[in-house]
């Protein structure tokens, strides 16, 4: 069995910062489908994502695969801040450096 390694910044792999996610911003039809939301997952650490239909569980899991970005918050992968990331260094997020040592 393995364990958890302990929080540490080398650890991290995913941290979530008050992120938030609304669709149709300035209009009438403003919606916002994730609230604040702060997670952090550290190498080893298994996590569950469970909740009703229309909860935000695909909204949370496109914004953590780099496929969306919040509206506000910052998303933190292997400790690199991705909010102003453009599209080529969002796909090199993970890849370089990413594998167990």
């Amino acid at each position: 069995m393995s364990e958890t390694l302990p929080a540490s910044p080398a650890n991290e792999v995913l941290r979530l910062e008050q992120v938030r996610k609304a669709f149709n911003i300035g209009t009438p039809l403003e919606t916002e489908v994730l609230h604040g939301i702060d997670l952090r997952l550290n190498r080893g650490e298994l996590a569950a994502l469970i909740g009703p239909s229309g909860s935000g569980k695909s909204t949370l899991l496109n914004l953590i695969g780099l496929l969306d970005t919040p509206s506000s918050g910052e998303l933190y992968v292997l400790g690199q801040a991705t909010r102003d990331s453009d599209d080529e260094a969002r796909t090199h997020i993970g890849l370089d450096g990413g594998g167990d040592s």
